[in-house]
């Protein structure tokens, strides 16, 4: 493997990574919301 390769996987990782977080992340904030408004 060359480094470009490495570099585009690590890459591709990282960004898995933050949209597993995004997602709960976006979650929890709208149900607060919700109950504010309530």
């Amino acid at each position: 493997m060359n480094e470009e390769v490495m570099k585009n996987i690590s890459l591709e990782v990282v960004r898995e990574r933050l949209l597993d977080h995004e997602v709960p992340y976006g979650m929890k904030h709208r149900l607060v919301d919700w109950r504010r408004d309530q």
